[in-house]
């Protein structure tokens, strides 16, 4: 491979197949924090609203970084409110995960700040040429920013199931151990805070408001879901939500306070989630749920797994599970407070 030609830079010769392992697995400890009075802006303006962005983007093993008492906000006459996130599907022949990226022909989503761990493989041939680990995005700490004019305001998306060749066996590779606590979002158009394959993470003490959608369902906060066509929606495990406080959230599909939905992932015998979803929903108050038609929907928390959506009618999809043999297992919803307007 080639080599830098700046004699300053920190490489600068041809880096050894071990050495590039060990120069990848990055143990992170980097903070940015703009203090009490939140001294760090970070302000993006595409110049289209329908472009990627993310200010913030913690990519594949972020680990020990703090983002806290920042600014970020979407800038421009048009700022880039786009909401459709990236899936994965499992090729059999080729017996791997195919994953979609942040720009899809379809469109793509904006965000304050994403933590998106994909596994590492060269993007033109899908393969791991440099035997690099698969790690997981652990230990993060998101708090106390504010973050307004976006798609959502945080999305975090895990790697989700992958096959270990070690031990013979598909297993998680979810984001772990990440805490998303005390941002003020809002402004944006689906969710202030979206979760996929994450386990034992936190989201508390958060104020979400002016969450507003005019084609697809709106909410506070999102974990799971999504699946569309061929491709996996997501699911979590170990989730604390609570503590948050939740309000005018539009849309003129359905809107939620909390929307929690566990797509089953099955692949041959084996089928994830495969230990309990233990999710604790507390104390959380939520007002202000607001239908933007006659026919839309409002729902202050939603725990559910996936519907069938094959079903074209709008109550049978409601009651029809997708998978009849999953249910969402040992989950407390319990001290929140929700007023829904008549």
């Amino acid at each position: 491979s080639a080599t830098h030609p700046s004699p300053y830079a920190p490489i600068n010769t041809v880096v050894s197949r071990p050495l590039k392992k060990m120069y990848a697995n990055s143990l992170g400890h980097i903070t940015f924090d703009g203090g009490n009075q939140k001294s760090f802006t970070f302000k993006v303006n595409t110049g289209t609203e329908n472009a990627f962005r993310a200010p913030f983007f913690l990519a594949a093993g972020s680990q020990n970084i703090t983002i806290k008492n920042c600014i970020i906000s979407g800038e421009g006459a048009n700022p880039s409110l786009a909401t459709l996130l990236p899936l994965s599907a499992y090729d059999a022949t080729q017996q791997r995960f195919d994953y979609q990226s942040n720009n899809q022909v379809a469109g793509t989503f904006s965000t304050g700040i994403l933590v998106r761990n994909n596994p590492p493989m060269e993007s033109k041939n899908l393969t791991n040429t440099w035997g690099l680990d698969t790690l997981v995005n652990s230990n993060n700490v998101i708090s106390d920013n504010e973050i307004s004019n976006f798609g959502y305001g945080i999305v975090a998306i895990g790697n989700g199931i992958l096959f270990n060749t070690g031990a013979q066996r598909f297993q998680r590779y979810y984001n772990t151990n990440n805490i998303y606590n005390n941002n003020k979002i809002y402004n944006v158009a689906r969710a202030g805070i979206f979760l996929g394959f994450e386990e034992n993470s936190e989201v508390r003490h958060n104020r979400i408001y002016n969450v507003s959608n005019a084609s697809k369902d709106a909410a506070g906060i999102i974990a799971g879901g999504e699946a569309s066509g061929t491709r996996y929606g997501y699911n979590n495990i170990g989730l604390n939500i609570s503590a948050n406080e939740i309000s005018n959230i539009i849309s003129a599909s359905t809107a939620y306070g909390i929307k929690v939905e566990q797509f089953q992932v099955a692949i041959g015998s084996s089928s994830f989630p495969d230990v309990e979803e233990s999710m604790r929903i507390s104390s959380n108050s939520i007002w202000d749920v607001i239908a933007d038609n006659a026919t839309a929907n409002r729902i202050g928390v939603l725990v559910r797994s996936s519907r069938d959506l094959s079903k074209t009618n709008a109550m049978e999809q409601l009651l029809t599970p997708r998978a009849n043999n999953y249910n969402v297992r040992n989950s407390k919803i319990v001290n929140n407070t929700i007023v829904i307007p008549g």
